[in-house]
């Protein structure tokens, strides 16, 4: 076609699309259900659209009905001629697939996912003194820089995650820093996705498998709609899930078995940052540090569904993981045995030893939290 041809036929009136009835997908009708029954319940207009999107958006975490939707928007992008689009929600829909699968067959990757969207920041302790922390003293280096862990392991990695220089402050390790430690240790950094690509009911996950080569692969994700704050924690619930992985590896035990006392602050620390109940009283001003009630003590991943035994203690691993990462001085202050026995899994490691590591001394409990302990280990 000549030039003037062309300039010619872009001249030419071109005709309009042809007018046909709209075909609302799946998501799409049951949102728009929602919103019907919301209208009859007397919600206003701008509620009914809160619900119908909210509905829209939930859909992805129901079995099956997620992958459905998936499956019609593929169709729905392949018949418009968004190939692209298409494979790529096809591939989403079918990797949905595989996951309801494997959690109905208990096959396939395995996958280490956080359910709690109740997780809450650490209650703030008082800095403890450097001086009953290293009560025996402090090997470091002309700079001041600590040399050893209180445990007399050498403190070598780039990062450390506690004390760093004699008499120096508990540093924690960054919401920042998580891209790095996370590319440095399992070769790939945490990705924000939709809900789809997430185990059901999950709002994050750490996952291995294998490589069409196969090559270990290793990968968190995290749901891409969380705030800003609530995604930093649950990418450190699962780097909590990936340090507790590749230390079962290490020390080749899938059991990871906790010790007693260990596993008393373990329950502590899940109870403390992810109780509902307990976090809403302190949120509103409640004294509730020391409460004998029920309401405010117990909270475990069982609530959650985990599976008791090595589910469920993975996931207590996983947040008390999270805790070492963003206060070392609260897992120090409420949970030193705990702290003693993640760094003899976590500080010796072949592949954290050079990445990340942790400085923190095993003080002594508070009385009234080893009161806390002692009643709930009765239960």
């Amino acid at each position: 076609m000549t030039g003037k041809q062309r300039q010619m036929a872009e001249l030419q009136p071109r005709p309009f699309g042809e007018l046909k009835p709209y075909n609302p997908s799946l998501r799409e009708r049951i949102g728009w259900g929602a919103s019907d029954l919301a209208a009859a319940l007397g919600v206003g207009r701008y509620g009914q659209q809160d619900i119908s999107r909210a509905v829209g958006e939930l859909v992805d975490f129901i079995p099956f009905v997620g992958e459905g939707a998936g499956a019609d928007e593929t169709r729905r992008a392949w018949n418009r001629g968004s190939y692209v689009e298409a494979g790529l929600l096809g591939l989403g829909t079918l990797a949905g697939l595989a996951l309801v699968a494997g959690d109905f067959a208990g096959k396939g990757m395995k996958k280490l996912a956080s359910r709690s969207v109740n997780i809450y920041a650490l209650p703030i302790k008082p800095a403890r003194a450097f001086e009953l922390d290293y009560p025996f003293g402090a090997k470091a280096d002309e700079t001041g820089r600590l040399l050893e862990d209180i445990d007399g392991r050498p403190l070598t990695a780039e990062r450390v995650v506690g004390r760093r220089a004699v008499g120096g402050e508990d540093v924690p390790l960054l919401p920042s820093e998580h891209d790095a430690v996370t590319e440095a240790a399992i070769g790939s950094r945490p990705a924000a996705v939709e809900a789809k690509a997430l185990p059901r009911r999950s709002v994050g996950t750490y996952v291995e498998g294998y490589s069409p080569t196969g090559d270990p692969e290793r990968d968190i994700y995290v749901l891409k709609t969380l705030p800003p704050e609530k995604k930093d924690m649950v990418v450190a619930h699962e780097m909590g899930y990936m340090f507790d992985s590749l230390a079962r590896e290490w020390k080749s035990d899938p059991k990871a078995n906790i010790p007693k006392g260990a596993r008393s602050e373990l329950n502590f620390v899940y109870n403390d940052l992810n109780n509902p109940d307990l976090n809403m009283a302190r949120q509103r001003g409640a004294d509730v540090e020391r409460t004998p009630r029920k309401v405010y003590n117990g909270y475990n991943p069982e609530d959650l569904d985990y599976k008791a035994g090595p589910e469920a203690d993975g996931e207590l691993a996983a947040e008390f993981g999270r805790a070492y990462l963003a206060d070392p001085n609260y897992v120090k202050t409420v949970a030193p045995k705990a702290a003693k026995w993640w760094r003899e899994r976590v500080n010796p490691h072949p592949l954290f030893k050079d990445i990340i590591q942790n400085s923190l001394a095993a003080a002594l409990a508070p009385a009234g939290l080893m009161g806390t302990l002692a009643e709930r280990d009765k239960r």
